[in-house]
């Protein structure tokens, strides 16, 4: 009897369900991670990191040839996953040990995915003998632009991120608010630059009292040194404009007057409330005999949540795990040159739903793996002394 002719869907997921796309996506994510670690002598990590790993598309390679993204191919793996491992698989004791590691490995794609479109994560600096209540984005600028009330008061209003960085070179992009007597026009974003003076050769750019934004060459370990900037045009109801430099190590915002109000406009980290307070009571540094490196160093703390105090510990190795944040011991900083002068302990924190996932996730593999491989095991051990017997 012939046998029936797949149709065109069934022949296209059985393309995206077998074992050689899975080749193909591994080969491809391995060249991925080649070419973004060779971009590392001209990008900065946080910037590979968004064109080879969080994109769909990579163009403009060593290869010459456009190549696809990080994220479209993890994408097609759990695609692959889900019809060649569980829906396609033939259903049966001998592969529960393989469905299940099929799980686990899904856990871990969709905590990636999660962690990567929810998580929150950054820098809080704290002096000794001080408290913090917020962090701020390692990567992420917001332009805020602040009105100060006369009763004292404040209020903000936010350009996000996202629409700094979508910015093309030569484009522009128009804030328009009804809560605002003015529009802002932004343009000629850049994400590592610094103020130079006209005078110092020609320049391109948009010049504001004899200066210009120009970008600094070379490329940054962890890109949470550089400072962005923005070139910004307010332009207000009557059509009056005003043009300024904004970036993001200006020690003061850039101040105006307008409709009888006072406005400030400013380029700054992307901060984050947390719903408990730390206060630093304790900075220690250990070092190794006979140089000033330090061997291990940790932070004594009072953890303060709705008036309840705890001390805590928090070191490299043992960070603080509250209502989903973790605050790990990052670094330090010290605030003079004198030997008794107080320290900043620098902690990172990171606010991820799925931070425990991976960990349940190879637990699940683990079990897959044992539930595969003992009866094998068993099956072995028993051919094995039926034939010693015989």
């Amino acid at each position: 009897m012939a046998r029936q002719k797949k149709n065109v869907f069934q022949q296209v997921i059985g393309v995206f369900g077998s074992f050689g796309m899975v080749c193909i996506i591994l080969l491809l994510l391995l060249l991925l991670t080649f070419l973004g670690t060779l971009e590392q002598q001209y990008s900065t990590l946080y910037e590979v990191q968004k064109r080879y790993f969080e994109s769909l598309f990579v163009t403009g390679t060593p290869l010459r040839v456009p190549l696809p993204g990080a994220y479209l191919l993890l994408s097609v793996l759990a695609l692959n996953l889900l019809v060649g491992g569980m829906l396609r698989m033939r259903r049966s004791w001998s592969r529960a040990g393989v469905f299940i590691i099929h799980i686990g490995i899904a856990m871990l794609l969709v905590a990636g995915f999660v962690e990567w479109r929810t998580s929150q994560k950054g820098q809080l600096r704290v002096l000794e003998g001080s408290s913090g209540d917020s962090f701020l984005s390692s990567q992420e600028w917001d332009v805020v632009v602040t009105e100060h009330k006369a009763d004292g008061s404040a209020r903000q209003y936010t350009i996000p991120n996202d629409r700094l960085r979508a910015l093309e070179p030569g484009a522009e992009a128009r804030m328009v608010s009804d809560e605002l007597p003015f529009d802002v026009i932004l343009s000629g974003y850049l994400p590592n630059c610094s103020p130079r003076p006209v005078d110092d050769g020609f320049i391109q750019g948009i010049v504001v009292e004899g200066f210009v934004l120009q970008p600094k060459p070379g490329p940054d370990t962890e890109g949470s040194d550089d400072f962005p900037g923005v070139a910004c045009v307010i332009e207000e109801d009557s059509g009056q404009r005003q043009v300024g430099l904004l970036w993001g190590r200006q020690r003061v915002p850039w101040a105006l007057q307008i409709d009888g109000r006072t406005w400030e406009v400013d380029l700054r980290r992307r901060e984050w409330d947390l719903p408990f307070t730390i206060r630093l009571t304790d900075f220690t540094k250990e070092e190794h005999p006979g140089i000033t490196r330090a061997a291990k160093y940790y932070s004594d703390v009072v953890y303060i949540e709705n008036g309840v105090e705890q001390n805590i510990r928090i070191s490299m190795n043992e960070p603080l795990r509250r209502q989903g944040y973790t605050v790990y011991q990052s670094g330090f900083q010290p605030t003079g040159t004198g030997p008794d002068d107080p320290f900043f302990s620098s902690f990172s924190v990171v606010l991820n739903p799925t931070d425990q996932v991976p960990k349940w996730a190879c637990w699940v593999i683990a079990l897959g793996l044992l539930v595969h491989f003992i009866p094998m095991l068993t099956k072995h051990i028993k051919a094995q002394s039926a034939k010693a017997s015989s």
